[in-house]
């Protein structure tokens, strides 16, 4: 919810602090709405790898994780954590 709030409030970091050292940030809870991957690349920083997190408290740990060897897609999450058997599905099935 953070990203979603500062995006609402106009906030860019990129403008107020120094970011050089930031390599990667997490986003966890839901996925990341397309529209937050952007205002990070935006406002944030444009090279830092941006990694959105799901899981489960039930489980303390997450099913699908970011992979910083892969790609970044705006409003995906990269890849299943390790020892998860994660699938996906469509509304076909």
């Amino acid at each position: 919810k953070f990203i979603e709030a500062a995006m609402k409030e106009g906030l860019r970091p990129c403008d107020t602090h120094e970011l050089a050292s930031v390599e990667t940030i997490a986003s966890t809870g839901s996925p990341l709405a397309p529209e937050g991957f952007d205002w990070v690349y935006d406002a944030v920083k444009p090279d830092v790898h941006l990694a959105s997190f799901s899981g489960g408290t039930d489980i303390c740990g997450c099913f699908v994780i970011g992979d910083p060897t892969s790609p970044v897609y705006r409003g995906e999450i990269q890849a299943p954590a390790l020892g998860m058997d994660v699938a996906v599905f469509d509304d076909d099935g």
